[in-house]
């Protein structure tokens, strides 16, 4: 299978002030995406606080994103993964259902996997839809799960047919350009460390997905678009303002709830997340919005 993508935003999940899903603002979203150049989502991740959802409330946002997005957004990556096989076979059914563009997964979020069980663990996740093309999530930092994603490649290539990548949310970007080269190049590889973009490029890493895409497109558009000019003071330069912003965001705690509010400070009003994530305070938030004032964050938004 051919799948790829350039830069995918992870967006969270908008819930209301009494901590419900509330899908009517996601064609907002998505507009406000589009207008930072942002042109597919990867949805139900870990900044979509996916595992903190039950299945009918997953399979709502799922279908929203995908009826909101249809001829609008190139790719939509919808996340199933959790601690019940049983729930997430059932999702990945529902978002093949839906016209979803692929399914990715994370490992079995209780019980540790090496890579031997993790193939098998995927290969029976996938069974139920052996045309969708899946992806694999890898990130360590959550799950605990710190394999070398090279070596799942190496052992998966028989028995996942429709394994197509890779959404690789860890800084080893040696391990990450090595599964670019498995089976010939077979494998797409999307990095999740928002704060390496270049590097991967310079790499051979040609695509991303992340939280800071959210609010941070326009900027991370710009890098790829010098990179691919072969302008790399330009990328350097362009790189070097993501980082400004992710310094601020790393201020707050570098978590869900700073993304949340990024986006509630755009004018998107994403909600609070659902605990055990707590959101900024009142006072945290006027910081923040006086942070990214004096670092021009609004200046071309």
């Amino acid at each position: 299978m051919n799948f790829q993508f350039g830069l995918a935003a992870a967006p969270v999940t908008p819930l209301d002030k009494n901590g419900e899903v509330n899908v009517s603002i996601i064609g907002k979203y998505i507009d406000i995406l589009l207008e930072q150049g942002i042109r597919s989502v990867y949805v139900n991740g870990c900044t979509g606080e996916g595992p903190s959802f039950n299945v009918q409330e997953r399979k709502l946002v799922a279908e929203k994103w995908v009826e909101y997005g249809r001829n609008k957004l190139d790719k939509i990556i919808i996340q199933i993964g959790g601690t019940n096989m049983k729930d997430s076979q059932e999702l990945a059914v529902h978002a093949q259902s839906i016209g979803a563009s692929a399914i990715a997964s994370l490992p079995h979020l209780f019980y540790q996997s090496d890579v031997s069980s993790l193939v098998e663990y995927c290969a029976e996740l996938t069974s139920v839809v052996p045309e969708m093309p899946f992806m694999y999530y890898h990130i360590p930092g959550f799950t605990g799960v710190n394999i070398k994603v090279e070596e799942f490649l190496e052992a998966a290539q028989h028995k996942l047919p429709s394994l197509v990548g890779v959404k690789y949310s860890h800084n080893d970007l040696y391990d990450a350009t090595q599964c670019t080269l498995v089976g010939g190049g077979k494998y797409f590889v999307s990095l999740g460390a928002d704060d390496l973009f270049l590097s991967g490029l310079a790499l051979g890493i040609k695509s991303a997905t992340g939280s800071t895409y959210n609010y941070c497109g326009k900027v991370n558009c710009s890098i790829l678009e010098a990179y691919n000019k072969q302008d790399m003071d330009q990328a350097r330069k362009f790189q070097l303002e993501a980082h400004k912003y992710l310094k601020i965001f790393m201020k707050y705690g570098g978590n869900i709830a700073v993304t949340r509010a990024f986006l509630i400070l755009l004018g998107l009003d994403v909600g609070p997340p659902r605990l055990p994530i707590m959101p900024l305070s009142n006072e945290e938030l006027k910081s923040l919005k006086t942070d990214l004032q004096n670092a021009g964050f609004f200046d071309s938004k």
